[in-house]
């Protein structure tokens, strides 16, 4: 199953995964262009050779430092040949994007480093005599496909595959494409422990380790990075939610009128009622009068808007009020 795209959009450009990918083109053009002995001397200097470390004489014999731990870095950014890193470099700018995104540079770099670290050791262990070496980025981009698993498992993943001889693109989950491929490496991996020694194959512990790695790496550095948004001043007219709206008391000239606007109101005021004629104009009206009068007058009024409030006194009240205080006498 060869991934040609994933549901992700990325929004950042991914400097870091085009900086990884010259890095290991680079070395590439570098190990192709030298001569076939010079070549021959730069792998065995740089790849992983297990044997240089468990085996003294031999690393001896071959010029080896057992001492030098650096191959178990520098032979992630060596391929066998130009498929090994079409492939791996595709792989890398797929799912690595999405995880420099994710992650940031630095986090990014680190994550990547180490699951090829790891995925050398996993190697390592499981090879300990043999003296052929391996060399790849396969190891930290596995460790970034276990990475790629956590963060979007429900990322979708269009696979091209042969059925029949006929290719054919389908959609995985993240998930079940990454389980689908780490099945085979495993299998493959145990396999490979009955095989013959000194033969020369994949490095199938180097991805099941790198995948593993990246598993549990994510966990730990795989928290999302904070962003700062800049926003943009409020337009006028609108305020705080929650917050309190001034008030201002308002007293009509015509009768006792309590009126609240809000303070972002901006409609004219509206020009208070003239007085109904039915109204005495010296003395307020008693019984049905009164009545009549302030049903008349409370129609007439003017609707409050949304943002104001009338509370009014009706002249029954008032003169109610007047006549206790008078007394029977006036």
């Amino acid at each position: 199953m060869i991934p040609i795209r994933t549901s992700i959009e990325v929004q950042e450009i991914p400097g870091t995964v085009i900086g990884l990918i010259i890095a290991n083109v680079a070395v590439f053009l570098v190990q192709s262009g030298l001569p076939a002995d010079l070549a021959e001397q730069f792998i065995q200097h740089n790849a992983l050779v297990p044997a240089r470390y468990t085996q003294p004489g031999f690393a001896r014999q071959q010029g080896l430092d057992p001492g030098n731990y650096l191959p178990l870095l520098t032979n992630t950014f060596m391929h066998a040949g130009w498929l090994h890193l079409l492939v791996n470099m595709w792989t890398l700018w797929l799912f690595g994007r999405p995880l420099e995104e994710r992650l940031g540079a630095m986090r990014f770099v680190l994550f990547y480093l180490v699951s090829g670290a790891i995925a050398s050791l996993a190697h390592l262990v499981f090879n300990l005599n043999s003296p052929l070496p391996a060399l790849g980025a396969s190891g930290a981009i596995a460790g970034i496909l276990g990475g790629y698993t956590l963060l979007y498992p429900r990322a979708r993943v269009f696979v091209l595959a042969p059925v029949l001889f006929f290719p054919i693109v389908f959609r995985l989950p993240a998930v079940a494409y990454t389980a689908i491929w780490f099945v085979f490496q495993l299998v493959s991996g145990v396999a490979g422990l009955f095989a013959p020694e000194n033969t020369a194959g994949i490095a199938w512990w180097a991805h099941i380790g790198g995948f593993v790695a990246g598993l549990a790496l994510i966990m730990v550095i795989g928290v999302p990075r904070r962003r700062t948004r800049e926003i943009g001043l409020a337009p006028v007219g609108m305020r705080e939610i929650g917050g309190q709206r001034p008030r201002v008391l308002k007293v009509g000239p015509e009768r006792r009128r309590i009126r609240l606007i809000g303070a972002d109101a901006r409609r004219k005021e509206k020009p208070a009622v003239a007085p109904s004629r039915a109204m005495p104009t010296t003395h307020p009206p008693t019984g049905a009068a009164t009545m009549a009068a302030g049903q008349l007058e409370v129609a007439a009024a003017p609707e409050a808007g949304p943002d104001e409030a009338f509370i009014d006194t009706s002249h029954e009240t008032v003169a109610r009020t007047s006549a206790r205080r008078r007394g029977p006498w006036g």
